[in-house]
């Protein structure tokens, strides 16, 4: 649960989404041996789910925040998070679970711009 209760701010920024997936990354990067032993175990699917699920949980309640403090929002704070998570979570995922990754760089490089076309 630290990554999605991490010290970032409640409301929606091209800023927050940045720590959001620098936090994703550092979390998966530091226990790189531990979930390294998930992933080639039966409990792999499920660890996956429930780490997109927290994170899909984490983004409406901080959505539903930032709406309640007047951000306008493009789509209900529902169906935000699935965008979000799948376009911030689920590629760092899918980065961690391969054999070949490009460089962590590379990554927030290509998923900063996604954050920012989110915001244009």
């Amino acid at each position: 649960r630290e990554v999605w209760q991490a010290n970032l701010k409640t409301t929606i920024t091209k800023e927050y989404y940045i720590q959001y997936a620098e936090a994703i990354i550092t979390y998966l990067l530091e226990r790189d041996a531990a979930i390294k032993n998930i992933i080639d175990s039966p409990v792999r699917s499920a660890f996956f789910d429930l780490f997109l699920h927290e994170n899909y949980e984490d983004t409406v309640r901080r959505l539903e925040a930032s709406e309640e403090c007047g951000v306008p929002l493009i789509a209900p704070p529902k169906i935000m998070a699935s965008m979000i998570v799948a376009g911030i979570a689920h590629p760092i995922i899918k980065w961690f679970d391969s054999d070949e990754r490009c460089s962590v760089d590379d990554l927030l490089k290509y998923i900063y711009r996604f954050i920012e076309k989110m915001f244009d």
